[in-house]
């Protein structure tokens, strides 16, 4: 079985490179649609220093009960991560909510973007993201 879209998973992303912060920690990542990719969206545990350094976000305390995270994130809307379609199992999806968000914030985070049309595309090399993410 595979993701879907308002699914969150938790893996290692190779960006910018595979020696990278994303690459070497997992995050969670947002499915936001399933075109011709996997299309995600990055979440991370919100710092003050964070929104410096993103342009276009979302706070997930505005969506309290509507989401997985244990503790105040940032959806960072300013770059889409696209994967071959079929990359990512179930078993990389989180467990807290269901490991889903709601239809209100799913909404809220494709309006935000123009259905992805203002995220930056960043294209993720699958052969490397499953170098680092053995569960896939």
């Amino acid at each position: 079985m595979l993701i879907s879209p308002k699914d969150v998973v938790s893996m290692k992303v190779p960006f910018p490179s595979i020696n990278e912060g994303l690459a070497l920690k997992a995050h969670m990542y947002i499915c936001c649609d399933k075109s011709r990719y996997d299309k995600l969206i990055k979440v991370q545990t919100f710092k003050p220093l964070l929104l410096s350094k993103v342009n276009t976000y979302i706070d997930s305390n505005d969506y309290i009960g509507q989401h997985p995270f244990k503790h105040q994130s940032l959806i960072d809307l300013d770059k889409c991560f696209n994967i071959d379609l079929g990359t990512i199992p179930l078993s990389l999806k989180v467990k807290n909510n269901n490991g889903v968000i709601s239809n209100d914030l799913h909404i809220n985070i494709m309006n935000s973007t123009n259905n992805l049309v203002t995220c930056q595309s960043v294209l993720v090399e699958t052969m490397l993201l499953k170098t680092i993410n053995p569960l896939m």
